[in-house]
């Protein structure tokens, strides 16, 4: 059993989350929350069902009930050796109901807890909690795979009003089960500062506010500096009956942070250190003219008339005038610049202009590189680039998908005269070295004029690359290549347009040699 503190949490509620499709339910996420003695009984709310699906095949179900200390413990050891259920029947005198889950594995290691992690669940009472996770080492993001993109909307509304987070966006939460244990002792921590004391030093000081009939006798605080990307000075004191801490510092803070530990309990509290507010720059903006603009039509929109504002400005500021010949502020400056050729190199930023044999060769590189999956999206992609990057695959299993666009294929080629770049994507097709490598490789087209993907992408496994220039004219024409950091929104749009808004090439091409023939007429 977790050591959770004695008698210092009168009750609990346990939140769930059930994704049902027929008669099978699965977690979509659990919640153990304690309650601290002080607060209130909450009120508990039955079961609820949210319908996603006209055959009511697939729903939601959310369930906040409220129980003993003991029983909401117990519940969380059962999820944790994989014994799944609803903690009550959804009917009198029923039987709770078996839940699909898991495995988990437990984080910390049972029975520690952790402190600090921030979760977007929490709510602003929560404060810094301590908390335990049984983490699924399931998929669990099929289960969100599972529902349509237009019940996605209703889903996620459900789970923001019943769960307060939404677990479409925050798919790492997903099957998971937490419990979650605040603060028992106080409620909050109020840090503050006092600048340029005498000894030209600075004093911190962090004011607790205890929850009722606890006292905070015997509680360690630490205060944590760092300057920059290094630590400065620790140091702790012990609370006796004050309900504040009062550091010293011989010198002016760089960032301050906290820990509190209970000598009962353990790592209680932390902050990461952070700056003072120690003076504040406003801005004050009045509207000094403004004229009206006729902007033309174009792009689909009609000609319009459009209010342009000038302002006026004035800057104050407020508390202390930062020091001149600060090293923190020079020392801040570099290493932001730092950080961002650092986020360049790793999203894999790239500028070609001129060299087009060298933006070839690093696109050939990653399909190379290719262990599950090569997706081209670009509405100019023909014969050329298909010869280019379609052969650079080295593993015969890796698929290779194109999706391109229908205006495109249907204009004259300007090397090959009188032949179209549908024709040349069809020639290109027979270049490859057999049946094999050609039924590995899966054209589709998008109509339109132009067609609803205009951006250029290329999919290797689960990363996504962006390039601001059609593939065959990277290098030629200058232009920036870069990897997206969150690539799972984007490839589930361009499987979306796959699927339901491109034709297969073989069909495309057919119908376009029809539209070709000449027309007879009867003599």
């Amino acid at each position: 059993m977790i050591q959770v503190a004695d008698d210092l949490y009168a009750l609990a509620t346990i939140r769930l989350a059930i994704l049902r499709q027929d008669k099978l339910r699965d977690i979509l996420f659990g919640m153990v929350e304690l309650l601290p003695r002080e607060m209130p009984k909450p009120v508990e709310l039955g079961p609820s069902h949210v319908q996603l699906s006209g055959s009511q095949r697939r729903h939601l179900e959310f369930w906040h009930v409220v129980v003993s200390v003991t029983e909401a413990l117990d519940w969380y050891a059962r999820c944790a050796r994989g014994d799944l259920a609803t903690p009550r029947a959804a009917v009198q005198g029923g039987s709770p109901l078996s839940l699909q889950g898991g495995p988990f594995a437990g984080e910390p290691p049972w029975p520690h807890l952790a402190v600090g992690e921030p979760a977007p669940f929490l709510a602003d009472w929560h404060g810094c909690v301590r908390s335990h996770r049984l983490v699924s080492l399931a998929d669990s993001e099929r289960l969100v795979r599972g529902i349509a993109l237009a019940e996605r909307d209703l889903a996620r509304q459900a789970c923001l009003s019943a769960l307060h987070f939404d677990p479409f966006h925050d798919t790492d939460w997903l099957g998971d089960v937490i419990l979650v244990a605040p603060n028992p002792l106080y409620r909050a921590r109020f840090p503050r500062f006092v600048p340029q004391t005498q000894t030209g030093g600075e004093r911190s000081l962090v004011r607790f506010e205890p929850r009722t009939g606890t006292s905070l006798e015997g509680l360690e605080v630490f205060s944590i500096e760092r300057r920059g990307d290094a630590y400065g000075l620790i140091q702790r004191t012990t609370l006796t009956d004050k309900t504040f801490a009062v550091f010293e510092h011989p010198y002016p803070v760089g960032r301050e942070g906290f820990a509190v530990i209970c000598p009962q309990r353990g790592l209680l509290d932390i902050q990461q250190p952070s700056t003072y507010l120690k003076s504040v720059f406003t801005t004050f903006a009045a509207r000094t003219s403004n004229h009206q603009v006729n902007v033309l039509a174009g792009r689909g929109r009609p000609e319009q008339t459009i209010r342009v504002d000038q302002l006026s400005e004035e800057t104050q500021r407020i508390g202390q005038t930062p020091a001149t010949g600060n090293p923190l502020v020079t020392l801040a400056v570099r290493r932001e610049a730092r950080r961002n050729r650092e986020d360049g190199r790793r999203l894999g930023q790239r500028w070609f202009h001129g060299d087009q044999d060298e933006a070839a060769a690093f696109f050939q590189d990653l399909v190379g590189d290719a262990r599950e999956r090569v997706i081209f999206v670009d509405p100019y992609f023909g014969g050329h680039e298909l010869g280019m990057f379609g052969h650079a695959r080295l593993r015969p299993a890796v698929k290779l998908r194109v999706l391109t666009g229908a205006e495109f294929l249907r204009q004259a080629s300007a090397d090959y005269p009188g032949k179209e770049e549908g024709a040349l994507v069809e020639e290109a097709l027979g270049g490859f070295i057999d049946d094999a490598a050609r039924d590995a490789v899966d054209i589709r087209v998008m109509p339109g004029n132009p067609p609803v993907l205009h951006d250029r992408f290329l999919v290797i496994d689960k990363a996504v690359w962006f390039s601001g220039n059609s593939f065959g004219d990277v290098g030629r024409r200058a232009g920036v290549v870069i990897r997206m950091p969150d690539p799972a929104p984007i490839i589930a749009s361009i499987e979306e347009i796959w699927q339901t808004g491109a034709t297969s090439f073989a069909k495309w091409i057919e119908a376009r040699r029809k539209d070709s023939l000449p027309t007879s007429s009867a003599t």
